[in-house]
């Protein structure tokens, strides 16, 4: 009955894929985020390891969609109650020293409270990310 199957080759002794320019999740990595309503994505909080979010399973909240921002012609402005108005380009902020921390972030409207009783982190709560950043203290 299973003369004709032929066994999957040994993984070890078969060349890989050759390097690439930009990495990629691997194809046997199936979490996705769920998306809903157009404006929300949710954490899969139920199927994590450890504690930090991968970044392509980070929630998302937004209303006018993800904007493109050309790193060279962006901007930051610092005015309002300052004693003098500062504008950085990224180029700038890079030149000072940078720092790395873990952050938690939680949508100010996480919490599903329709989702019942039986519902999974993720339709309850999955609204939340834990990510490492790095960049510049302001």
């Amino acid at each position: 009955m299973f003369d004709d199957v032929q066994p999957a080759p040994d993984p070890t002794r078969v060349p890989g894929a050759s390097v690439s320019a930009l990495g990629a999740r691997s194809p046997y990595e199936t979490l996705k985020r769920v998306p809903a309503y157009n404006i929300i994505s949710l954490t899969p909080l139920q199927s994590l390891h450890g504690t930090i979010t991968p970044a392509d399973l980070h929630f998302e909240r937004h209303h006018g969609g993800v904007p493109q921002i050309d790193p060279a012609s962006h901007e930051l402005l610092i005015h309002g109650m300052v004693d003098k108005p500062l504008k950085f380009s990224l180029d700038d902020l890079k030149r000072f020293t940078s720092v790395t921390r873990t952050c938690f972030i939680e949508c100010s409207g996480n919490l599903d409270t329709r989702a019942g009783e039986k519902s999974s982190p993720q339709v309850l709560c999955g609204l939340t990310s834990q990510s490492e950043w790095t960049g510049v203290a302001l």
